[in-house]
């Protein structure tokens, strides 16, 4: 908590108040909140590299529970889509690719595997009894890769599963 008591958090809320506002009173009001919502996310980086960077180990293990959730959520979204033509939120599966929650964006492969790397790291060095879930967290990420269809998100899931493998293999086998 003492985080949001910090000076640039402070600053940010003030900016992104101001920001708000200025939006508000333009002439274009739609268009001007979507260009000055997106600053919003250097804000949120900046706050997740402080907490990573501040060691407190509580709220990076929440930050992974909620990474982790959300990760799976959207493999079980892409799972069911595939084999029902639509997903959870009512969206219609595209002729030959997956979109899963994200609407008319298909990029959930891309998204699982980007985020499923932190989550195996977080998984592996919690200690053998959770090498069990890991395995299958990862079965369940390759899978809705597969399913995703997007090639470049397979390769990139496939390399990564083996550079982990490669630097890890002496942590899992023990």
């Amino acid at each position: 908590y003492e985080l949001i008591y910090q000076n640039w958090i402070l600053a940010l809320f003030v900016f992104i108040i101001i920001a708000t506002i200025s939006s508000l009173l333009s002439n274009h009001i739609t268009w001007s909140l979507q260009s000055s919502s997106l600053y919003i996310r250097f804000g949120l980086f900046a706050l997740f590299l402080s907490i990573f960077l501040s060691g407190e180990k509580k709220v990076f293990n929440y930050l992974n529970i909620f990474i982790l959730l959300l990760v799976t959520f959207v493999s079980i979204d892409m799972i069911y889509q595939y084999f029902y033509g639509f997903d959870f939120f009512n969206f219609k599966r595209p002729e030959n690719r997956l979109s899963g929650p994200f609407g008319d964006e298909l990029i959930p492969g891309s998204f699982v595997t980007k985020f499923s790397f932190p989550i195996a790291i977080f998984l592996l060095f919690r200690g053998k009894y959770y090498f069990l879930f890991f395995l299958l967290l990862i079965n369940l990420f390759f899978i809705s890769v597969i399913l995703s269809a997007e090639r470049a998100a397979l390769i990139m899931f496939i390399s990564g599963f083996f550079i982990l493998l490669y630097f890890n293999l002496k942590k899992i086998l023990i």
